[in-house]
């Protein structure tokens, strides 16, 4: 939404800012960091308990830092947050959107609602429009999934990483895992 108010020459903003990409911060840099946070308040987190986290959101701080935030609220003084935890934070996070996720699949037409879940289950797809994909996940057919990722992508909802698709909101992507 916010880069189509500045890169679209029919809205106000065009062109009125530059835009900066950044990557995801380096693991090297960001255990110690997160670790420096729980022993400032007398907390640990296990190297494997961040590994996790940063894997399963390859990085991208957003996440990373909503799932800390909530083990350092789950941690008491003098305690460690450990790897065994991230099942039931990841659950309780899940859970906090699952309201709006569900809001989001109802509004979606069923063509949309399938290529969604689908690509959900994949984790990354690939060849979306290939019939093998439409007969493994019961899609009408491969137009109607273009126009179904035509949509979806335009919305956000979807991204696009070279000829791969995922759910753009990680968190979403597992609830709808989880839920279909």
């Amino acid at each position: 939404m916010m880069e189509k108010i500045f890169n679209n020459p029919s809205e106000p903003f065009y062109l009125s800012c530059s835009q900066l990409y950044l990557d995801a911060i380096k693991y090297d840099s960001y255990l110690p960091f997160a670790k420096s946070h729980f022993e400032a308040a007398g907390k640990r987190i296990e190297d494997a308990c961040f590994e996790g986290i940063y894997m399963m959101f390859e990085g991208h701080t957003w996440y990373v830092q909503r799932l800390l935030n909530e083990l350092y609220a789950w941690t008491a003084p003098g305690e460690t947050a450990t790897a065994g935890m991230l099942p039931e934070v990841v659950t309780y996070v899940v859970k906090t959107y699952a309201r709006t996720f569900q809001e989001q699949m109802s509004n979606m037409p069923e063509a949309q609602k399938k290529l969604l879940i689908a690509i959900a289950k994949e984790g990354k797809a690939d060849q979306v429009t290939s019939i093998a994909f439409c007969k493994k996940h019961a899609m009408k057919s491969p137009s109607t999934v273009q126009s179904a990722l035509r949509v979806l992508h335009g919305k956000g909802i979807l991204r696009k990483d070279g000829d791969s698709y995922s759910v753009a909101n990680r968190l979403l992507g597992i609830w709808v895992k989880r839920e279909y």
